[in-house]
């Protein structure tokens, strides 16, 4: 779904969420399983920076936390943020510590940090 608006327990106002994709796991002999991601889209002059990425987690604990109180359907498995003009150091850091991904998009599609594609291929869930 795209430019979705979510409410958090904290915020207000909604948030909007760029890109809001998920996929049906199959489990054998439980509840098939929901995986949802959350997927920021940047198109800056410059790098995308640590606030950015630290917006998204803030985001996505505010949003989890609106899960937990019966506000949203849904919350985020996944975080996140594909950019077309790169990401600096500190973002990348920061995005390691917390299994976000993030894709650089240029003519093709570039893992950037510690989450790769192979990872995402394994739907290795984010930490915040």
């Amino acid at each position: 779904m795209l430019n979705e608006l979510v409410r958090g327990k904290i915020s207000k106002r909604a948030y909007e969420v760029d890109v809001h994709a998920w996929i049906f796991i199959k489990r054998i002999l439980r509840k098939n399983k929901r995986v949802d991601a959350w997927i920021e889209c940047k198109n800056l002059k410059t790098s995308v920076k640590r606030m950015h990425v630290n917006s998204l987690i803030r985001k996505a604990q505010d949003l989890r936390e609106g899960w937990e109180e019966g506000f949203e359907e849904w919350y985020a498995d996944i975080l996140m943020i594909f950019s077309t003009s790169g990401f600096d150091i500190d973002a990348i850091r920061i995005a390691n510590e917390h299994d976000i991904y993030l894709v650089n998009v240029d003519r093709k599609y570039d893992f950037v940090g510690n989450m790769t594609r192979e990872g995402f291929n394994e739907l290795i869930v984010s930490r915040y």
